[in-house]
């Protein structure tokens, strides 16, 4: 089943639409675009969304730490890239993100440890108390509660406070643009996990060699001399100069026979058309903004009915 993504949230009332209709992403624009909504909006927005909903940040060439600050602060969960960014910027923003589970990891491990010789305060602590209260002819079940509540005490006292966040994937975006006969089926293949580093090594050249000879039939928004092969994800949208998407479809049939890197696939889908669309391509996620909007506003009905429509496609 497609999975599904509502793009371009500013409002509260965007955020109460998408609660009821639990897509599987939503996109925050920090990208010039009419829906570009700037950190604090986006902070206050991801506190309301229901946590069952990941929210995608929609980044233009933007400096890696303020992408990676986000991440660390659980505004964005995702990272959608519509620029000029090749390869080497993926390689440091991933980078910076694993430096981030990395320390993430060391604090949880120090919460642990903390935990452990808070155990050993409760432990004491409690035989102390309980003896005062057997001293005290305490009745038998206010004992029990009262154990139950020194116990919680210190062990809220001990627990730490870090950020949980999943492993964030980066995904890049690809312009398709429908007059151009683009080579879309022999782009490189997802990578499957070698069975050594010798393989590895040559999986990565061979893939390497792949891209760059495909560089020139491939339409993109920046027009890359070499498409990332380190994205976890890409997302094919039509070709525009308005990098973020313009809400107009491409030739679907292009990606006919592409079997590649998981994909989103934005572009003109509607409440009419989306299901045909899955049916035909099968994608990883649809992508909707405008779709959903009336008079350029997000409209609930809409959304819902979007959603229940991707849904709908067994």
């Amino acid at each position: 089943m497609s999975r599904v993504k509502i793009c371009g949230l500013s409002r509260i009332e965007d955020v109460e639409a998408v609660n009821c209709a639990l897509p599987d992403y939503v996109g925050f624009v920090f990208a010039p675009s009419r829906r570009r909504i700037d950190i604090r909006t986006a902070a206050g927005l991801k506190e309301r969304l229901d946590p069952r909903i990941k929210a995608v940040g929609v980044f233009v060439n933007e400096d890696i730490s303020v992408i990676t600050e986000m991440v660390n602060n659980g505004i964005v969960d995702l990272i959608q890239l519509h620029g000029d960014e090749d390869e080497a910027y993926i390689r440091r923003l991933k980078g910076r993100l694993r430096g981030l589970r990395e320390e993430r990891s060391g604090a949880q491990q120090s919460v642990e440890q903390r935990e452990e010789r808070g155990e050993e305060q409760i432990n004491e602590s409690f035989r102390e108390q309980i003896e005062g209260a057997l001293n005290g002819q305490m009745p038998g079940e206010s004992k029990r509660q009262l154990g139950g509540d020194i116990r919680e005490n210190f062990k809220e006292q001990s627990r730490g406070k870090t950020k949980e966040h999943s492993d964030c994937s980066v995904i890049k975006a690809v312009g398709i643009d429908s007059s151009q006969s683009a080579a879309i089926s022999a782009l490189p293949p997802f990578a499957q996990q070698p069975a050594s580093k010798q393989a590895a090594s040559s999986q990565t050249q061979h893939v390497a060699s792949q891209t760059a000879a495909l560089s020139s039939q491939l339409p993109s928004f920046s027009q890359l001399p070499l498409l990332p092969t380190n994205m976890d994800y890409l997302l094919f949208d039509t070709l525009s100069t308005q990098r973020g998407g313009g809400g107009i479809a491409f030739d679907w049939k292009l990606l006919k026979e592409y079997h590649g890197t998981p994909y989103f696939l934005a572009g003109g889908l509607t409440i009419e058309n989306v299901a045909d669309v899955i049916q035909l391509l099968a994608p990883f996620c649809v992508d909707v903004s405008s779709g959903v909007e009336t008079d350029g506003y997000k409209d609930p009905v809409k959304i819902n009915e979007f959603v229940k429509a991707v849904r709908s496609v067994r």
